[in-house]
């Protein structure tokens, strides 16, 4: 019997490839042989708490991250923005290994993370009451739906645990997010979309505008006219604006092209 608290780090590709687990205990590492059963590929590490930390995520960055991540490039790398996660070494090592590194606003990580929106706290209660432990599969096939009440039932719950379908909730009102590349976006595309009840997701592009998701903000002209000038257009999710700090006194046209020559990439920091 293992006591403490123990840190299953995961990281999936869009594609549906799994990457080595990474577990982290808390103190020392477990006195019996704990590796039997495990894949050789997986990664063991140690904290005082248990938790991810700095040191720890750059070692899961460096030996398996960078390993099994293929070698098409760029590659974004998707995480919550967690002052464990990054350091300036993690900024170095991905700017030289063209990985583009996005981390998600504060408090939004249990909607817009595909591995925390298929779990929460009232199942991880009802799974230790009734002696069940949780582990994270890779999804076969994945539903993305907006939302809203009128999507989601039991029953549909139900059928899609049946058919082994994942079901991921989009945050609301950022169902038409899109990679602005002219080989993946038309007006065409859009309005067939809608007809069919499509919901189009992009992957984050190399240059970003960041705005609040209302319906004030965004028209069939505004996407045009961001195309023409290469601006990519990403809407936040709602009520997490508060969250980041996009202050004017922080961002400038001529801070914007500096960034590009430099082949830098902003985003908005979390706010104190």
């Amino acid at each position: 019997m293992v006591h403490g608290h123990i840190t299953l780090h995961m990281c999936i590709a869009a594609e549906g490839h799994v990457l080595p687990s990474f577990i982290i205990f808390d103190g020392c590492l477990p006195h019996r042989n704990f590796k039997d059963g495990v894949p050789d590929s997986w990664l063991y590490g140690t904290s005082e708490s248990g938790y991810m930390d700095t040191e720890l995520f750059e070692n899961w960055f460096d030996k398996v991250f960078l390993s099994f991540c293929g070698t098409r490039r760029p590659v974004f790398l998707i995480f919550d923005n967690h002052d464990s996660h990054i350091s300036i070494d993690l900024i170095e090592k991905a700017k030289v290994n063209n990985i583009h590194i996005i981390g998600l606003p504060p408090h939004t990580a249990h909607l817009l993370d595909n591995h925390d929106s298929h779990i929460s706290i009232d199942l991880i209660e009802k799974a230790k009451v009734n002696n069940i432990h949780i582990i994270g599969l890779p999804p076969h096939t994945t539903h993305l739906l907006d939302n809203h009440d009128s999507h989601i039932s039991i029953d549909l719950i139900e059928k899609a645990k049946v058919n082994n379908i994942h079901i991921i909730g989009l945050p609301p009102h950022t169902t038409h997010l899109l990679d602005n590349h002219d080989s993946h976006i038309s007006i065409d595309l859009i309005e067939k979309a809608k007809v069919n009840n499509i919901h189009i997701i992009g992957l984050p592009p190399h240059t970003t505008h960041l705005l609040d998701n209302h319906d004030s903000h965004i028209s069939i002209d505004l996407i045009e006219k961001a195309k023409a000038n290469n601006i990519h257009i990403i809407g936040l999710p709602p009520h997490t604006t508060h969250l980041l700090d996009n202050h004017d006194s922080h961002i400038s046209i001529d801070l914007i092209e500096k960034a590009k020559a430099n082949n830098i990439h902003i985003i908005g920091l979390s706010s104190a």
